[in-house]
């Protein structure tokens, strides 16, 4: 799980401004759900 998380860090993350996903609005509360659930798989 840890390279799936990696993974993602490193391929869905806005090298800009360090958040996650692609889409151009990113809410806080989005953002803070998902890297709960990349550092649980990370903790896996």
């Amino acid at each position: 799980m840890k390279v799936y998380a990696d993974n993602v860090w490193e391929h869905d993350r806005d090298k800009s401004n360090n958040m996650l996903g692609k889409r151009p609005a990113k809410e806080l509360l989005r953002q803070a759900g998902m890297m709960e659930i990349y550092a649980r798989l990370a903790g896996i």
